[in-house]
């Protein structure tokens, strides 16, 4: 059990946006109502053999039991091989069993935990696209409609998921299950248990992502004031037959309605739509599924009356129903499962103290706060980043490490490390040492982001070195610190510049490999930024010739007397004010969770600074092509770079005249003198570099005393092509290799 709740926690570890692009390969909802997902198609396309099973309720639904028994690529069960723990995944409101799917082989839930070895199940409630039938009644026909969507979550709790749960148990010939429930999938699992306790013996554990219950503390006004006319909205639609939530146009039918009568409700019903449109992608996200309007009213209800409990029919029909006037509460202190809910401070749909009061009430419950503030309700299940690099790792067939590293100023680095080649296991004898260091917006992620045939970081495993790929500061890996919260603390935490990468976080990395590897020296290996911290950290503290055997740096950006991007001189040009703007409005994160954006910057009254700052995001956005690869910044470090680029230098940060007079002696920063480095260093260079001029590289390969420049051959080359680019392995990588086995080998 306990290895499930590690997995389970891990997966959903906080390192997402607030807004993930779709992915590449994406399927997209049409909106046409005929739009049917033929899931088992899906999986297989990723790889996964599954099985369909269809379930009927109590009530006559038939539900679509969805099935992954085995890990990738592989297709029947060794009759020998032990039977495996399972778990049942539930999806949330408007959703079905695709949205643990939905993000492909590589970072979907469903698949990591069947990688992990776990016999998967994925249910789809009654109304889903995948459970869109009935023994009698066809959703299609207005004379069924009504009946057929007239049910809300307490029905998915009390006889969908006993009807699933009871089958799954049955085919695995298993006692118990562990349970994934999102959203409404949480609340149909607390149902569940309240009302049926004797279901808590069917659990082995369970896992709620952000599942919603208490509503005393409902976080998002627009939705609070809806919930004032429940009852109207819902009987209007009743009265129009339009139960299904799920499709725009068949829901604009119900706003137009309501214009005629009843404009206030018309309204709301406008906002809610705009709502879901937002918080859920609705119309554009392959995970929307469907709903009946009956599941909104009963969450309504409940957000209004700031209660946890069943459908209020009204007075006279609660009294037959449940013998009394006002719905009773769901009792959850009658849930004994060991229980961990998941929850996140940004959720618009939960809030902290609701969880935390279930936390409470529950025996055996624990809260788990998702440790990024802008993880999203839908970031649970959509986001691109909700699992540890660890994984991506394992999944490409390498064994791999997490360290972690406090720097002199107490931020907490990750450090990841490959030791062996594919399918090795475990650490291996002593092998020379590498430490692959990203660029500016990149993260350890840059040297494995080709995949095993074309990333430096596992060529070189596969080669015989001791792979470690470092994290700076403020890189979605490295987003912690002993005492600064980086969404609280923001102008704090992100106050530095690449000197403070070089001296501070280099040092600290490099130390603590060596330690741990008992070996002297390192091999280095600096893409653009990466390059940079090299070249500063060896000039400002050369005790680090030493510990450095040789070195390859990859665009690695330091003179900038010649600098080629026209667009960024000029920008450099304004670089104090950018940065003092950045300063005044509280935001020095780029292209991080708390990034500084702007639609509409020409209209602000820093119109120049705003844009600038938009204008800079979306050029390094288009520069790092892959998403994953871009894991934020301080805008300080561009400002340093600005301030270079506009002085034509290489030198610290300028504070000013007294300021510098303070801390430098003079007036001006001192340059960083390059030639106290005496690394054997080969700097690999293009002349499509849109950050990097030839002539620089060239100069600097003359003040280096043990520097040799190397021009790629290819002209079309460009700056995130060294990491992004699968030539890149012909062009630059194979050279890389071949050089580290002649040197160590």
């Amino acid at each position: 059990m306990l290895a499930f709740v590690l997995i389970v926690t891990a997966l959903v570890t906080a390192q997402a946006g607030p807004s993930p692009a779709i992915p590449e390969g994406r399927d997209l909802h049409s909106g046409n109502d005929d739009t049917a997902y033929d899931i088992a198609q899906r999986i297989a396309r990723d790889g996964y053999y599954s099985e369909s099973h269809n379930v009927i309720t109590s009530d006559g639904y038939v539900l679509e039991l969805v099935r992954i028994p085995y890990k990738r690529f592989q297709f029947w069960r060794n009759p020998f091989a032990p039977k495996k723990p399972v778990v049942f995944l539930m999806h949330g409101l408007q959703g079905c069993s695709i949205t643990y799917i939905t993000l492909g082989a590589r970072r979907s839930l469903a698949y990591n935990l069947a990688e992990a070895g776990f016999d998967v199940w994925l249910g789809n409630a009654r109304g889903a696209l995948n459970s869109r039938k009935h023994l009698i009644l066809d959703p299609d026909n207005p004379d069924h409609a009504i009946k057929f969507f007239d049910y809300t979550f307490e029905d998915i709790a009390t006889k969908d998921l006993p009807a699933m749960i009871d089958a799954v148990l049955r085919i695995t010939k298993q006692e118990k299950l562990h349970y994934v429930g999102h959203s409404q999938g949480a609340t149909a699992f607390i149902t569940l248990n309240s009302l049926k306790p004797e279901y808590n013996d069917k659990f082995i554990s369970a896992d709620l992502l952000a599942g919603v219950g208490y509503q005393d503390h409902f976080p998002t006004k627009i939705i609070d004031e809806i919930a004032k006319q429940t009852d109207l909205i819902f009987e209007l639609a009743r009265r129009q037959g339009l139960m299904e939530i799920g499709n725009l146009k068949k829901s604009a039918i119900l706003a137009d309605y309501m214009n005629k009568e009843e404009v206030e409700a018309a309204n709301l019903f406008d906002k809610f739509l705009s709502f879901l449109e937002g918080i859920s992608m609705l119309g554009r996200l392959e995970i929307i599924a469907g709903a009946s309007i009956k599941q909104y009213a009963h969450f309504g209800q409940n957000i209004r009356d700031k209660s946890f409990r069943r459908y209020n029919y009204g007075p006279l029909r609660n009294l037959v129903r449940y013998g009394s006037f006002e719905p009773p509460k769901y009792d959850i202190s009658r849930i004994t499962v060991d229980l961990t809910m998941h929850y996140a401070m940004s959720d618009v749909l939960l809030s902290e103290e609701d969880v935390l009061s279930m936390a409470r009430v529950i025996p055996n419950a624990k809260a788990r706060r998702v440790a990024r503030e802008s993880f999203g309700h839908m970031d649970f299940v959509i986001s691109n980043d909700s699992k540890e690099l660890v994984k991506r790792i394992a999944r490409d067939g390498y064994y791999s490490e997490s360290h972690y590293v406090t720097t002199s100023d107490g931020y907490i680095l990750e450090v990841n490390r490959i030791p062996n080649g594919r399918s090795q296991k475990g650490a291996s004898s002593k092998k020379p040492v590498v430490l692959l260091m990203h660029g500016l917006q990149g993260s350890s992620i840059s040297y494995i982001a080709l995949g095993p045939e074309y990333s430096l970081g596992y060529l070189l495993a596969d080669a015989g070195f001791d792979v470690w790929m470092g994290n700076v500061r403020g890189a979605l890996n490295s987003r912690n610190h002993v005492s600064l919260d980086p969404d609280r603390d923001v102008l704090k935490f992100f106050d530095y510049t690449f000197h403070d990468i070089a001296t501070k976080d280099l040092p600290a990395i490099i130390d603590y490999i060596l330690g741990e590897t008992k070996q002297e020296k390192l091999h280095y290996i600096g893409h653009s930024q990466g390059g940079t911290a090299f070249l500063v950290l060896n000039s400002v503290l050369p005790e680090y010739n030493d510990k450095i055997a040789a070195a390859d740096l990859l665009a690695g950006v330091g003179y900038m007397r010649h600098f080629p991007n026209v667009m960024l001189k000029a920008f450099a040009i304004s670089t104090n004010i950018i940065f003092n703007f950045a300063l005044r409005i509280g935001n020095l994160e780029i292209l991080g969770p708390n990034s500084v954006e702007s639609s509409n910057c020409k209209n602000s009254d820093d119109a120049e600074a705003e844009c600038a700052i938009q204008s800079i995001s979306d050029f390094m956005s288009q520069l790092l092509a892959s998403n994953e690869m871009i894991a934020g910044a301080s805008l300080k470090q561009y400002a340093h770079y600005g301030q270079n680029i506009r002085d034509r230098s290489f030198r610290p940060w300028n504070y000013g005249a007294i300021q510098n007079l303070a801390k430098y002696g003079s007036i001006n920063p001192p340059s960083y003198n390059i030639r106290r480095i005496n690394i054997d260093t080969i700097m690999h260079y293009t002349v499509g570099d849109e950050l990097l001029h030839e002539k620089d590289v060239l100069n600097m390969a003359k003040d280096m005393p043990n520097c040799v420049p190397r021009r790629v051959a290819k002209d079309s080359f460009s700056h995130t092509d060294f990491v992004g680019a699968n030539d890149s392995k012909v062009l630059v990588s194979d050279f890389v290799v071949e050089r580290l086995k002649k040197l160590y080998l």
